[in-house]
């Protein structure tokens, strides 16, 4: 029986949208070269990871780029902007709340970033707990940041039902024993945890 779901945040319950984002933002000229400047390079793996500062990442970015500097910081500096809730997602996972599931959070996410939408959001704030990869140091879909969600929270895989947009992540979390529902929209997933058994 599913007695936890457990969610990704990016791109499942807030909006992650980096190309349109810089679209709205950047000369066409410039938008490819920023865009992966910022989003494809090591260093955002390493600020998902917890090894660099934001500081640290935008100062190192901004020397390989240097002709994009100031482009680069403005994005760097407020990408935030583009961190709203996809509220239809938002719903289905308030209903599950209400139905008396717990609900738990794992995301590779930015320490900063994952600040801002922890003071911004409620729903965030009431999940029953979570673990962020920026305070773990470890990244999906490596196997020990689920071990770490299962042995903080004394959670058992086949109780969970975990949720994520990427194929590889969902796939590591089957490996283990989670239940799985690789995400695509909020109709689906209502649709794949009805017939799963949960109550939606």
């Amino acid at each position: 029986m599913i007695k936890n779901v457990v969610f990704d945040i990016g791109k499942v319950l807030i909006r992650f949208e980096p190309r349109i984002y810089i679209g709205r933002n950047v000369d066409d000229k410039e938008a490819e070269i920023v865009y992966k400047a910022v989003f494809m390079g090591e260093e955002w793996v390493k600020l998902d990871r917890g090894t660099l500062t934001d500081e640290e990442a935008i100062e190192i970015v901004c020397k390989k780029y240097p002709k994009n500097e100031k482009c680069i910081r403005d994005i760097m500096l407020n990408w935030h902007e583009m961190q709203t809730p996809l509220e239809d997602t938002v719903k289905v996972y308030r209903k599950l709340k209400e139905n008396g599931y717990k609900i738990y959070l794992l995301s590779n996410y930015h320490e900063s970033a994952f600040h801002k939408i922890y003071e911004k959001y409620d729903f965030i704030r009431q999940a029953d707990g979570g673990i962020i990869s920026s305070s773990v140091k470890y990244l999906k879909p490596e196997e020990e940041i689920y071990k770490c969600l299962l042995e903080k929270y004394n959670l058992i895989p086949k109780e969970c039902v975990f949720i994520d947009d990427t194929l590889d992540n969902v796939k590591a979390a089957e490996k283990m024993g989670f239940n799985i529902v690789h995400f695509v929209s909020a109709e689906d997933l209502i649709d794949r945890l009805s017939n799963m058994g949960v109550r939606i």
